[in-house]
């Protein structure tokens, strides 16, 4: 497994530090600014992304997906997307990519968002992600 930390500030960045948001091999969690960039810092192709986990709908986790999907669909991408969301801002993302058309242009790829499952244990207040890729 790799793991890139392509942002590690909270919610106020600095000019050195990006809100948080990690590369876990082609999975990207949150999606804060330029995403796309950092990623191409590293060396990594952001076209091979295979899904992107947003962990809860806090402005500086989502902000960067709108843009994210529009260089994707710039550059032509064609394999589809799954976006993994929680049920409490589900609407919240679909919302987002309407505003700004991400799946109306003829060249859009295909982008699915879903609900991730969440542990089901005895305390709810702390939602472990579990992410089942199959």
């Amino acid at each position: 497994m790799e793991l890139a930390f392509l942002g590690t500030a909270g919610a106020l960045t600095t000019a050195h530090r990006d809100n948080t948001s990690l590369l876990v091999d082609n999975i990207l969690v949150d999606c804060p600014g330029n995403v796309w960039g950092k990623m191409e810092q590293l060396g990594f192709d952001p076209l091979s992304l295979e899904y992107i986990v947003i962990t809860h709908g806090h402005v500086d986790h989502i902000y960067g997906l709108p843009s994210l999907l529009e260089m994707m669909r710039l550059v032509k991408r064609k394999r589809a997307l799954k976006i993994f969301v929680g049920s409490d801002f589900e609407d919240l993302v679909n919302k987002m990519i309407a505003l700004h058309q991400l799946q109306e242009h003829e060249n859009s790829f295909p982008s699915k968002v879903c609900q991730e499952p969440l542990c089901q244990g005895k305390e709810q207040r702390s939602h472990r992600l579990w992410l089942d890729t199959n």
